[in-house]
């Protein structure tokens, strides 16, 4: 009976143990728990909101749409290219107006997310960009392929995402009617194939 009597102490004690112990922690982890949904949750919802930014300002190219383009850029824009000219939202317009207007046929055009990072209403992208078109170019239509990876920054407004800074392009890759070319100079027809392991 002393058996069985202390056995069962040790069984209550124990349960008695675990449960106010799984009370305790639980009260922890809900707090915890209910942060990091909450987290997760606006980390998913922005991912996908600045996912359907970046659809739109796909169409928006292939259809030469400048003022959808500009409906998803932040007034305050700044763009730091890698030949070290800086376009804000002034000049972006100018140069969409002047370069999207050459382009035929957008045969494909991609922007892959490859990094995310959220912090509030704040956005780091960084972005694999593939495009490939027909365009005037030197007076005739050529085939254009460009690619490169940048870091975009995305601002949460009252008009939804929009797309503030534009830096640190780095990895491109242009040919210009299967021929590669130095993206840092201006297009010269006549220029051999750019060999980039040779500089």
């Amino acid at each position: 009976m002393k058996i069985k009597s202390l056995i069962q102490t040790f069984l209550f004690l124990m349960f008695y143990s675990h449960c106010f112990g799984q009370e305790t922690i639980s009260a922890f982890d809900k707090s915890k728990l209910k942060l990091d949904r909450m987290c997760f949750y606006n980390h998913k919802y922005s991912r996908k909101a600045i996912q359907e930014q970046y659809k739109k300002m796909e169409e928006a190219q292939k259809n030469v749409d400048i003022q959808l383009l500009l409906s998803l850029t932040h007034p305050n824009y700044k763009s730091y290219n890698s030949d070290g000219t800086v376009l804000d939202f002034n000049t972006l317009k100018l140069y969409w107006e002047g370069g999207l207007k050459k382009v035929v046929e957008t045969i494909w055009l991609k922007n892959d997310i490859r990094q995310y990072k959220l912090n509030v209403d704040t956005a780091v992208v960084m972005i694999h960009q593939q495009w490939k078109r027909r365009q005037w170019m030197f007076e005739k239509i050529r085939e254009a392929q460009t690619e490169s990876m940048h870091r975009e920054i995305w601002l949460n407004t009252s008009d939804g995402w929009k797309r503030w800074k534009v830096d640190d392009l780095h990895d491109q890759v242009f040919y210009i009617d299967g021929k590669r070319v130095d993206p840092t100079k201006p297009y010269n027809p006549d220029a051999p194939p750019f060999e980039p392991d040779k500089k």
